[in-house]
């Protein structure tokens, strides 16, 4: 990344080591061929993280999102039993329970331990 000050802020990020997001950030490395690049990478999942978050494709864990996104009818997610579609919940029920179907069907919940849910988001990431 570039050290041009005018253009960049820079920041001083530290994870525990042996904590499970580390490992994360060294598996997505290696599989991106950015091992000698970790603060470059993890600009790059940040950026990715906040455009998600800005498209609602996502909730913060704790606090309000920088922009609160309009409220999308449900969609059709999973098949059901009978081979029916079977509706998602909308944003803003989300929003009061906790809970998200995730784009595979699952349920997400958010924690309100930010470093679960940093651990939960880092784990999501590797998977990618």
């Amino acid at each position: 990344m570039s050290q041009d000050t005018d253009k960049y802020l820079h920041f001083n990020v530290g994870l525990l080591k042996d904590s499970f997001a580390l490992e994360a950030l060294w598996q997505d490395a290696m599989k991106y061929h950015m091992i000698d690049q970790p603060g470059k990478l993890i600009a790059l999942r940040l950026t990715e993280y906040y455009e998600m978050l800005s498209k609602g494709l996502i909730q913060t864990g704790g606090g309000s999102p920088l922009k609160t996104p309009p409220t999308p009818p449900p969609t059709p997610i999973t098949n059901g039993a009978n081979g029916e579609a079977e509706m998602g919940q909308s944003f803003s029920e989300a929003s009061q329970t906790g809970e998200h179907t995730s784009l595979d069907g699952n349920i997400v919940t958010a924690s309100p331990d930010v470093d679960q849910n940093a651990d939960e988001a880092a784990e999501y990431w590797a998977l990618l």
